[in-house]
């Protein structure tokens, strides 16, 4: 399991409490997380790793995991063998939306790649909590700003995350799918391209 920051609708311990009990997962977290998480149940099997760690993930993926501040976690990971990775944001506001932002991130995170203009294969991308948009814009994007991430950093698809479990902020709990479906609309992306899950629901990519 990834847990990219501290925020309770991220970091929820009740829950990593449940799936530690019935799973065991190992849980890759930045660092300052993995003592919540230890305080609140000792059997939540959290691993912390500091800005451009390396971790092994088995089955022959590996970390580049490079987390952000505890805070606003954000984290490449990348097989060791093959040309493509995966980029999973936590939650990026709207000033990080700047292409010149992505792409260092995506340098960072993938070097060769970048010079071969290879592309990362899949983004995981926040897409609710984000009204009003005049005090969140600077705390989390909207599905607008998520399409244009998605473009930024070159992903070939995109998931969706953050939205549909928590009631955090103004809008509908279902609106931030449907304005997704409307933005990808209005950019010409398919919507198959940044595809939304229901909880439980398996991809293989």
């Amino acid at each position: 399991m990834l847990v990219s920051h501290g925020h309770y609708d991220h970091l929820d311990v009740a829950t990593l409490s449940r799936l530690a009990a019935k799973f065991a997962p190992r849980v890759i977290t930045p660092l300052g997380n993995d003592v919540t998480m230890r305080e609140a149940d000792s059997a939540i099997k959290a691993e912390a790793f500091d800005w451009h760690d390396r971790v092994e993930l088995g089955n022959g993926l590996a970390g580049n995991i490079g987390a952000d501040p505890a805070l606003v976690g954000a984290r490449p990971v990348r097989p060791q063998q093959g040309t493509m990775g995966e980029f999973c944001a936590g939650d990026p506001c709207r000033k990080t939306l700047h292409r010149l932002r992505f792409r260092l991130r995506r340098r960072r995170a993938f070097p060769s790649r970048c010079r071969s203009a290879r592309p990362v294969r899949l983004a995981i991308l926040p897409i609710g909590a984000y009204e009003p948009r005049w005090f969140m814009r600077d705390q989390h994007m909207n599905p607008e700003d998520a399409v244009k991430a998605l473009a930024d950093c070159g992903a070939q698809a995109a998931l969706a995350h953050h939205h549909g479990t928590f009631q955090l902020t103004d809008e509908a709990i279902e609106a931030p799918v449907i304005a997704l479906g409307e933005a990808l609309d209005a950019a010409n992306v398919s919507r198959e391209k940044f595809a939304v899950l229901k909880p439980g629901r398996v991809v293989e990519i």
